[in-house]
C-alpha cells in the first residue's frame, strides 16, 4: 500500500474514533449493557427474531403461524424502543449510520458498480 495512502487511512481511522458521536454512542452502549433489565428486553427481542424467522420458513410468510410471531416481534421491538436508554442509542446509531454509509460509499463506491462491457452481448 502506499505510503500516503495508508497515512491517510490511519488519519480517518482516528478521526473516526474521536468522532463524538462515536464516543457517545460506546458510552451508551455501555450503559445498556450494565442495565440488567434492558438487557433481557433485548433478549426478548431476539428470541421473537428467531420465532419469527423459524415461523416464515416452516409454515411461510402468510401463514397464521408466522403472523402471530411477526405481531409478538412487533411488540417486543416496541418494548424495547419504548426505554429510554434504547431509543438514545438508536437515534445515535441511527446518525452515525447515515454518515458513515456516505463515507463508505466514497470509499468504496467505485468498487460496487457494475460496469457493462461495451460489445458483449450476454
Amino acid at each position: 500500500m502506499d505510503g500516503i495512502l495508508q497515512k491517510r487511512l490511519l488519519d480517518l481511522a482516528l478521526a473516526v474514533d474521536e468522532d463524538p458521536d462515536v464516543l457517545l454512542l460506546k458510552e451508551k452502549e455501555a450503559a445498556l449493557k450494565d442495565d440488567p433489565a434492558l438487557l433481557s428486553l433485548v433478549e426478548e427481542k431476539d428470541k421473537a427474531l428467531s420465532g419469527y424467522m423459524l415461523a416464515r420458513m416452516d409454515y411461510g410468510e402468510d401463514s397464521e403461524e408466522a403472523k402471530a410471531a411477526q405481531k409478538k416481534l412487533h411488540q417486543t421491538k416496541m418494548n424495547l424502543d419504548l426505554q429510554p436508554k434504547s431509543h438514545e442509542y438508536t437515534e445515535i446509531y441511527s446518525r452515525l449510520s447515515l454518515r458513515y454509509r456516505y463515507v463508505d460509499d466514497i470509499l468504496f463506491g467505485l468498487f460496487r458498480q457494475k460496469k457493462k462491457c461495451e460489445g458483449r452481448h450476454d
